[in-house]
């Protein structure tokens, strides 16, 4: 974060305003400093989450990303053979303007969910982006696998 002083900075306005870096500046000198913050944790809370997760004992987090192969499929078969009670083909069948707006209002209310801390309410929410997510992908003739090989590529 970065922490404004200068009050010359900005007319004023600026002294003790934190934005998303982390990063106090003092007129010209720039110094890393230390926050508190909810959001950050402390070595011994990840020791915890390892330990409860199985990381600390050296076993992998099952995740089965097979569900988004699945999902694609499906997705994939909706735009050969479209089906009229299909919510899926409603989409793909507007996909300029209902797939953008579903993907925004998905993620509003992931943030509403993450704000208000309500576990299950993001676990739904995530869901619901992922899965819109996937039917734009889908439209846009990306395959999971793709996301997954730039996600691994950003994990050095």
């Amino acid at each position: 974060m970065y922490q404004l002083n200068n009050s010359a900075a900005f007319g004023g306005r600026a002294i003790g305003v934190y934005s998303c870096f982390f990063k106090e500046i003092k007129c010209d000198k720039i110094e890393e400093i230390k926050i508190e913050s909810p959001i950050y944790l402390r070595k011994e809370q990840v020791e915890k989450i390892k330990s409860s997760q199985g990381e600390s004992k050296g076993e992998q987090l099952e995740v089965d990303s097979g569900i988004f192969d699945d999902i694609y499929k499906v997705i994939q078969d909706r735009k050969l053979n479209c089906k009229s009670n299909s919510y899926v083909c409603k989409l793909l069948a507007n996909s300029e303007n209902m797939l953008p707006k579903k993907i925004g209002e998905e993620a509003a209310e992931v943030i509403i969910a993450l704000k208000d801390k309500d576990k299950n309410a993001i676990i739904y929410e995530v869901a619901d982006l992922w899965f819109h997510t996937l039917v734009a992908l889908g439209n846009c003739n990306i395959t999971p696998q793709e996301i997954f090989k730039e996600l691994k590529k950003r994990r050095k």
